[in-house]
């Protein structure tokens, strides 16, 4: 609580409310965006596995311009569907989230892997550079998880350019989401915010201290909302679900790479 110069308090939730009203529109300003120019890093150093289930048939749908996703339905036709007014913000987080990768991924053509590079080009193009929704720190940590996951896929045996593309941008969003994440909203969000630096520090080698820094954090979220039962504090099964599935992604990832899996993530797991 805060305490104003006439004895009242303000509760922290309002206080962290008022930080975010503010801050979102700075991460979407230009020289907000200059300032998160950076190191490109080389490569995408592991592979996560993705542990949520695509369907094939919602990968069609998107071929052919329909998303169906969290908080509504959207058809385009030559547009990229974030040019185009959607439903409203829930579906815009889920858009600019990148979490229907797992549905291109499912389909598993030829033609869905040339759209999803197409499309993440695209957002690069006209969102890599600003929009309120797409940059808020967990809608950064959803979309960071899903491209780092499905990083073979952007840019195996692509050219140069647009590998170095997608690499700047990368670095760029990593950065942009350690430096925000205390702006994100507490709960699920900043949860996905730990678990999205930790990846990224685990993945992208640009920054000596991401990996460590997601560690800590990560540890901090899971003390605060993984119940001693095992649930999460929200008690919403699939919000549950969806964090479970990150972090056994997570888990796996580590021992991919011989790193020591923390004992809170091992904990929160099991």
């Amino acid at each position: 609580m805060a305490t104003q110069g006439n004895g009242t308090t303000i509760p922290e939730t309002v206080i962290g409310d008022i930080k975010r009203v503010f801050l979102s529109p700075l991460f979407a300003s230009f020289a907000y965006q200059l300032s998160l120019r950076g190191p490109m890093p080389d490569r995408i150093y592991n592979r996560p596995v993705s542990l949520r289930v695509g369907r094939a048939q919602m990968g069609e749908d998107i071929l052919r311009g329909r998303f169906v996703l969290p908080g509504g339905s959207l058809t385009v036709r030559e547009d990229a569907p974030w040019t185009v007014k959607g439903p409203g913000e829930s579906f815009a987080e889920s858009l600019h989230g990148f979490g229907w990768l797992d549905h291109l991924n499912a389909h598993g053509s030829a033609i869905a892997i040339d759209h999803l590079r197409a499309l993440v080009g695209a957002w690069i193009d006209d969102s890599g550079r600003g929009g309120i929704i797409a940059w808020r720190p967990h809608v950064t940590a959803r979309r960071l998880i899903s491209w780092l996951t499905y990083g073979h896929l952007l840019v195996d045996g692509t050219d140069m350019v647009y590998r170095s593309r997608v690499l700047v941008s990368l670095g760029r969003q990593a950065r942009h989401l350690s430096r925000s994440f205390f702006a994100t909203r507490p709960g699920a969000p900043r949860l996905t915010a730990a678990i999205g630096i930790t990846l990224a520090g685990l993945c992208l080698r640009d920054s000596r201290t991401r990996l460590s820094r997601g560690f800590g954090l990560l540890a901090r979220e899971l003390d605060l909302q993984i119940l001693p039962d095992g649930g999460h504090i929200s008690r919403n099964p699939q919000q549950h679900l969806e964090l479970l599935s990150d972090l056994a992604s997570l888990r796996s990832a580590l021992v991919k790479a011989q790193i020591e899996v923390p004992g809170e993530l091992a904990s929160a797991v099991d």
